[in-house]
């Protein structure tokens, strides 16, 4: 038989001086974490924090570091979340851990400086990180994997992006749209349907550098420069594209490709194709959304799945409480007497209460 030993005393003595030194070091050891964790101090992860219906962690003080120590923020992918969001602060760090399952894994919107270095983001429902009208944004030696429609999206940010791989995100990887972005030594691999580095004017003038960079294995294009992209690309060389689907760059009719690229094959194409921005007469919101846009509410009755998931009319889900498709269900009848029906004995009766009349009828009503 196994003896169970009692907890060690001194150790057991030194945990209050540990929680006191990192308070003094400010450090938060944040035991017990909850989904929705309000922070404005320093924190450090001592478990992993799950199940969260909304919010994992929102930053809401200047000069916060968020130190998962190697633990995880899950969410259950619902909208308008976030693994760990951060709005309107300054000098915010995020290190050491792994966000999965939100709607957007890391959300930066108007945050003046902020560093994100080695975590990995997966599965979220749009991008596993969006830097949004952002300045001085760093994400550094990071792992961003299997996120819906992007991995990164810098969107009117200053940035820069060093040491990052990007794995198996199904539509895009890199995605930039406006600012000031440099990216170096980052990897694009896997999934990519429409493009592995995607260069897009924003509403602030784009301005990329690129070196050092790598899509490889890409079901897409290899550098895609949007139809209209008015920015400027520097390249610093040593970009390259191996083994993609698609071509490796991309630009429209009559500009030629602005990165000389390290490859077997540097073809650039102006060929239609879905993901470049133009929604060609091939085309459709069912075949390409990213070109044509979102498909439409389901119509109901007119013989045609308007929302394309498969399903027309009565047999799409979202047409079940549509006049035309609603059947009401058919009432049963209890086995109990409801009050005012017609009763002999107690028992026939859902409140086990019938009354027989005072002229002594046989028959009475349940009450």
């Amino acid at each position: 038989m196994t003896r169970l030993q009692a907890p060690n005393r001194r150790i057991v003595r030194l945990v209050p001086a540990v929680l006191a030194l990192a308070a003094w070091l400010g450090l938060n050891p944040a035991a017990g974490v909850a989904c929705g964790l309000i922070v404005t101090e320093n924190t450090t992860l001592s478990a992993d924090i799950s199940g969260c219906e909304g919010d994992g962690i929102i930053v809401a003080g200047n000069g916060v570091t968020i130190d998962l120590h190697g633990y995880s923020i899950v969410g259950l992918r619902k909208e308008r979340t976030a693994g760990i969001r951060v709005q309107g602060v300054k000098d915010v760090k995020i290190t050491g851990g792994t966000i999965a399952g939100f709607e957007r894994g890391i959300y930066l919107s108007n945050v003046e400086t902020a560093t994100i270095s080695d975590v990995e983001v997966n599965t979220s429902r749009y991008e596993g990180l969006i830097a949004y009208q952002s300045n001085y944004v760093l994400v550094k030696d990071s792992v961003f994997s299997n996120n819906t429609r992007a991995a990164i999206w810098i969107y009117d940010s200053n940035a820069e992006l060093s040491g990052n791989l990007g794995l198996d995100n199904p539509n895009r990887t890199f995605y930039l749209s406006g600012g000031k972005v440099g990216m170096s030594n980052n990897v694009a691999s896997g999934g990519a349907y429409y493009s592995a580095f995607t260069f897009a004017n924003g509403y602030t003038p784009s301005i990329y550098s690129l070196e050092n960079n790598l899509a490889e294995d890409v079901v897409g294009v290899g550098y895609l420069f949007a139809w209209g992209f008015a920015g400027s690309v520097e390249d610093r060389e040593g970009n390259s594209a191996v083994n993609t689907g698609g071509v490796e760059c991309w630009t429209q009719e009559g500009v030629s490709c602005p990165l000389d690229l390290d490859s077997t094959s540097t073809t650039t194409s102006t060929s239609p194709f879905c993901g470049n921005d133009i929604c060609e007469a091939e085309e459709s919101v069912c075949s390409c959304s990213s070109d044509c846009g979102l498909p439409p509410s389901e119509i109901c009755g007119d013989g045609v799945d308007n929302n394309c998931d498969g399903a027309t009319d009565c047999d799409d889900k979202s047409c079940a409480l549509d006049g035309a498709c609603y059947t009401p269900p058919v009432p049963v009848p209890a086995e109990c007497g409801l009050p005012g029906e017609v009763c002999v004995t107690d028992s026939d009766c859902c409140s086990v209460d019938c009354r027989i009349n005072a002229r002594g009828n046989m028959a009475g009503t349940c009450r």
